[in-house]
């Protein structure tokens, strides 16, 4: 699960993509007085940013509102959240309608089996293999480098069984727990994943001899 960090964003979309008192407003000046006037507090803190807040080239249909965005809704379902720059395989599940800055990537789906695959010591091998590598080590997580990361079609059976255990490791970090259980959790799942992947002898001898640094498996073991 995603940690907040007890941190709000003030999220007002422009009148092109949602229907505010003030979006019919003949002037500026009449919708700013009736947003002044439904949103006193907001608008307080805002006018003292005006200036920049105007200045700006992807602003909405008045000052104070944001770009025109086609995904708001997005954020307001379940997803999958995964920082843009990554030192370890971190792909979260957020279920609670957080909005994320630009230094985060969604993906908008449910899918557990997903969550699980996205988490693997498989992907963090090929991840850092193919993701432009930064300063200290980081990742650089970029979409078109996301959607090319290979998802194994697997019988209906082993995906039930990945998509159980990926939610009851979910429930188990999104409150406090025992530890041992989720490493225990996160270990059981790497195995029915390697057989989603279906590796080789050779394959999986090749994937230890050859573990990045910061591997899943390997920073549980090491707690």
């Amino acid at each position: 699960m995603p940690v907040w960090d007890d941190q709000w964003h003030i999220v007002l979309p422009s009148s092109q993509n949602r229907t505010w008192l003030w979006s019919t407003a003949d002037s500026d000046a009449k919708a700013e007085e009736i947003f002044a006037a439904t949103y006193p507090l907001i608008h307080a803190h805002l006018k003292a940013f005006e200036q920049p807040l105007r200045a700006r080239q992807d602003k909405g249909e008045h000052w104070w509102e944001l770009r025109a965005c086609d995904y708001y809704e997005e954020f307001e379902k379940p997803k999958i959240v995964v920082q843009c720059i990554a030192y370890y395989s971190q792909f979260a599940f957020d279920a609670r309608a957080h909005y994320v800055n630009n230094k985060a990537i969604v993906i908008p789906t449910d899918d557990l089996y997903l969550l699980a695959i996205l988490n693997s010591r498989v992907t963090w091998w090929i991840v850092n293999r193919t993701f432009q590598h930064m300063k200290d080590d980081g990742l650089s997580v970029d979409v078109q480098f996301l959607r090319h990361l290979p998802v194994p079609t697997v019988p209906d059976g082993l995906r039930t069984d990945i998509s159980r255990l990926a939610l009851d490791l979910v429930t188990a970090t999104s409150v406090p727990s025992d530890l041992h259980k989720i490493a225990s959790l996160e270990i059981e799942i790497d195995g029915l994943v390697d057989r989603a992947f279906a590796l080789t002898r050779a394959e999986r001898q090749l994937l230890l001899s050859s573990l990045p640094p910061r591997d899943p498996i390997v920073v549980l073991e090491t707690r």
